[in-house]
């Protein structure tokens, strides 16, 4: 007898255990909505011409859920604003709104964009929706838990390849509610590098980019869902044209993201 509640005593704790581990709710069929805005400033400084632009987003996006890890991800509205030169234009991109994302979206949170075509791995420069969700530990989320991992960098410039890595560390610095829903409060850093050089037009070229990242997201473990995530960042990069004649040209991007779950 004492064996048997021993063994259940240990189911109960495992079960326990496991509906603690955090992972994303994947249910084939299953929509995910959020409304998404970024706004970004450039910098871009040529030898002694400096010039500076404004650009900003607003949309909504959707995640819908397929067996074995699928997904695929789509605006269905989206709005761009520029600013530059003292003038601003603000135009919808209908063009974007049709276009299809597919995902690996496993159930830890590492989601990877896919081209839609070939099926490979997309620039992380273009992972709109990789970018987005944070990843998951493989342990239960509880206030001082932190945890670590590191994506590989592999971006093409238009005429360089540039490769390297980012870190993103984690930390679950407490507990609240968001619309109702019980939800862990992370706290996350992006630091990352990537350096390659090219040819453009008998020029030889180098480039260096640095980025850096600091946010808040809420992610709900009973619902397996993230509800909000807000971020700024800057990205800057360093171009060298070594031939036939030196040139140099830096910019530096700084930015500002908020997406937050349509209920």
């Amino acid at each position: 007898m004492q064996r048997i509640s021993a063994n259940v005593l240990a189911l109960v704790l495992l079960s326990g255990a496991m509906i603690q581990t955090p992972m994303y709710q994947r249910t084939p069929g299953m929509i995910v909505r959020y409304r998404h805005q970024v706004s970004v400033q450039t910098d871009i400084l040529m030898g002694v011409r400096r010039t500076a632009n404004a650009s900003g987003m607003k949309g909504r996006f959707a995640v819908r859920f397929f067996p074995r890890d699928s997904a695929v991800a789509n605006y269905d509205s989206i709005t761009i604003t520029l600013t530059a030169n003292g003038r601003t234009q603000t135009r919808p991109e209908n063009a974007r709104t049709r276009r299809l994302h597919p995902l690996r979206f496993p159930a830890n949170g590492k989601v990877v964009h896919l081209d839609a075509q070939t099926g490979e791995l997309v620039d992380p420069v273009e992972q709109d929706f990789a970018g987005f969700f944070i990843s998951l530990p493989a342990r239960p989320l509880r206030v001082g838990v932190a945890w670590t991992d590191t994506v590989r960098i592999e971006a093409r410039e238009p005429q360089a390849l540039l490769t390297g890595s980012a870190t993103r560390q984690y930390r679950v610095t407490g507990d609240t509610t968001v619309l109702g829903v019980k939800a862990h409060v992370i706290q996350f850093t992006v630091t990352g590098k990537a350096a390659g050089s090219g040819i453009a037009q008998g020029s030889t070229m180098s480039v260096k980019v640095e980025l850096s990242e600091t946010g808040t997201a809420m992610f709900a473990v009973a619902q397996g869902l993230l509800l909000s995530r807000r971020a700024r960042g800057q990205i800057r990069g360093d171009y060298q044209v070594t031939l036939p004649s030196a040139t140099t040209m830096s910019h530096v991007t700084k930015y500002e993201s908020t997406g937050t779950i349509i209920r």
